[in-house]
């Protein structure tokens, strides 16, 4: 690609540089004769690979960054959280299911991930931006099954209808990021009340970053690294202005 938008002629016509199949290198040394490939392919390389000392490039634990008492902060936070929505005596199925899923993220060792994940969202809400973490992956991969197949249905009729059903669907991913208890079915069907009357204007809001999609192209996809942030950010600021608006009319 570089070679490409540099100008080079011959961008196209690459060295045959990979790694080759056994029978592709007996092929290369056929001139030796079949014993003799084989003794060069086959045994030398073996003698070779049986006189090197056994590595891993990489440890065989995980090597989680360390976070001080990152296991207890975790406990005590989901707990605080749950204390604020369930109150000082927390229901029995609550403290299970709680328990069962603190115990798997902690003794799995993953408990400091969450707490990165959680400082690096609540320092991002401090200073302004809208972000927030995901729920339920369940949840999302069922999510977008179910809205593969309707988009899928709606295109067999026209393509109109299909493009229609993608602006329909659109707000789910971020209905399930603030719901993630929430179901991929039910995701679906509150983005489609949602976008009643407003699949026009997002339409008219993404078709106003047609040229950025032409800056894209025009630098073979380096564009996409400022203009994707771009794009998510705005949609984060569309989903948010129909919620307040979907709240209103519910009040």
């Amino acid at each position: 690609i570089i070679m490409a938008g540099k100008g080079f002629k011959d961008a196209d016509e690459q060295a045959p540089l990979y790694l080759r199949t056994t029978e592709e290198m007996l092929e290369e040394f056929s001139y030796l004769g079949s014993a003799k490939a084989e003794e060069v392919v086959i045994t030398n390389t073996n003698k070779i690979a049986d006189m090197c000392e056994r590595i891993s490039p990489v440890r065989p634990d995980k090597c989680p960054p360390v976070i001080e008492n990152s296991d207890q902060m975790l406990r005590n936070i989901c707990y605080t959280k749950a204390h604020s929505m369930y109150g000082e005596e927390l229901p029995p199925v609550v403290k299970e299911r709680l328990e069962r899923e603190l115990n798997s993220i902690i003794s799995n060792g993953y408990a400091v991930m969450y707490i990165i994940a959680q400082k690096l969202v609540w320092k991002s809400n401090e200073d302004g931006y809208l972000v927030g973490s995901r729920g339920s992956v369940g949840s999302s991969f069922a999510a977008t099954l179910l809205m593969s197949i309707f988009i899928c249905l709606w295109s067999c009729l026209f393509v109109i209808p299909g493009i229609i059903a993608c602006f329909r669907y659109s707000l789910t991913y971020y209905i399930l990021a603030d719901n993630p208890e929430m179901s991929g079915s039910a995701a679906i069907k509150k983005s489609k009340e949602m976008m009643i009357g407003h699949k026009w204007e997002l339409f008219v809001l993404l078709f106003s970053f047609f040229w950025w999609y032409l800056l894209c192209f025009i630098t073979f996809g380096i564009a996409v690294i400022y203009v994707n942030p771009y794009i998510n950010a705005t949609m984060v600021n569309f989903y948010e202005k129909l919620k307040l608006e979907n709240n209103s009319a519910d009040k």
